[in-house]
């Protein structure tokens, strides 16, 4: 994944209803939350990177198998 940074800001927690730490049998934290807010940032990439000039074709597509040598 690739973005700018996160803007963040401090941020109040209203209200939480949590199970699972309890589900799983996990203590619950000392004291308050720690919870921020952000924006979002406009662009943000998911996924496999693109390939570039001279990257290495067949091991970089993910063709590459074990025995699947050049004839």
């Amino acid at each position: 994944m690739r973005h700018e940074p996160w803007p963040l800001a401090s941020a109040t927690l209203e209200e939480l209803h949590e199970t699972l730490l309890e589900a799983v049998g996990l203590p619950r934290p000392a004291g308050p939350p720690l919870v921020h807010y952000s924006p979002g940032v406009r662009q943000v990439r998911f996924g496999v990177p693109r390939l570039h000039r001279g990257d290495s074709g067949r091991a970089a597509r993910g063709r590459s198998r074990p025995g699947a040598g050049a004839a």
